[in-house]
């Protein structure tokens, strides 16, 4: 965690270049459009600890060293666009974080441990998202259908309600996708913005699915509310600032450069005007050594306020 904060410091005075938009995706080559090939060249840092069988688990303080599904999903991404640059040895890394996925008999990527007000076992849209795209890229790879029928189980929390036990809340009564369903849903646009690829990567292979009906509606959502993410020429990590006085959850430059790769794929890929006027800007704001320092002082104003969980 410390660590983790003096690279987001150096990041503040310098930019960076993590998580940068990967190009490529076709009908034969779904290349994933985040570029986590950092990732793996900072393994250490990632990816370690790992269990017996070498899937990275996470340190999360506290909560200790646990499985996170966003974790060995990113790993499985990190390996596939290495893999489809033709890099055959990341296949069976990435293979092996698929038949993790496919081994879960409900579709549903179980956190196992409290995290804030969730409770275990909780899901994430996060994690069912980028679950999808893994298990549909290894059904392209290997063939198998069961890799297919894993990932549209992966994507049923999606159609859920989070009363009834997804991870679908609502923005003035249209769909959201929450990373976080417990609690009063502070509508995290990252996690919501994973979860969108997920369902595009579902309508992409089988067009009618309810999917692609959500994938809509949810895009809908977001080209109606977009600006109240936006800070000028900055985002903020959620909305949390709705109702906590004002003071928002600036995001770090990494999450910056997040937001504005995903935003700006989605709105590509969904057609929305704003959204991608938006992750311009944002792309824009993250380039800039002035926009970063007003960032850090946003930031430092919210976690006075607001201390990390560990």
């Amino acid at each position: 965690m410390a660590g983790r904060g003096i690279m987001d410091l150096v990041e503040y005075g310098v930019g960076t270049s993590r998580y940068a938009a990967r190009a490529g995706w076709s009908d034969t080559a779904w290349f994933y459009p985040v570029d986590l090939e950092f990732t793996l060249r900072r393994a250490g840092q990632y990816y370690e600890p790992r269990d017996a069988d070498g899937l990275p688990m996470r340190d999360y303080g506290e909560s200790g060293i646990q499985y996170s599904p966003s974790r060995v999903n990113a790993w499985a991404l990190a390996h596939w666009n290495r893999l489809q640059a033709g890099a055959t040895e990341s296949q069976p890394a990435f293979l092996q974080a698929a038949d993790r996925l496919r081994s879960c008999p409900d579709g549903r990527f179980s956190y196992d441990f409290d995290w804030g007000r969730n409770t275990a076992p909780w899901i994430s849209c996060l994690a069912q998202g980028e679950g999808a795209s893994v298990l549909l890229r290894a059904a392209m790879l290997t063939g198998d259908v069961g890799y297919t029928a894993a990932a549209h189980r992966a994507i049923e929390p999606l159609l859920e309600s989070v009363e009834h036990g997804g991870v679908q809340g609502a923005i003035d009564g249209t769909p959201f996708l929450e990373e976080y369903p417990a609690g009063d849903h502070p509508h995290v646009l990252n996690g919501c913005l994973y979860a969108m690829v997920g369902l595009l990567d579902v309508a992409r292979q089988e067009p009618g699915h309810p999917a692609e009906a959500l994938l809509k509606d949810v895009a809908t959502t977001l080209e109606r509310n977009i600006d109240r993410w936006d800070l000028g020429g900055w985002s903020s990590y959620d909305l949390s600032h709705e109702g906590n006085g004002g003071v928002p959850n600036a995001c770090t430059p990494a999450y910056q450069s997040l937001h504005s790769t995903l935003l700006g794929f989605v709105a590509r890929a969904c057609s929305l005007a704003r959204c991608e006027e938006v992750a311009s800007s944002w792309n824009s704001g993250r380039g800039h050594p002035l926009a970063r320092l007003r960032a850090l002082k946003m930031k430092i104003r919210y976690r006075r306020r607001f201390p990390a969980q560990t």
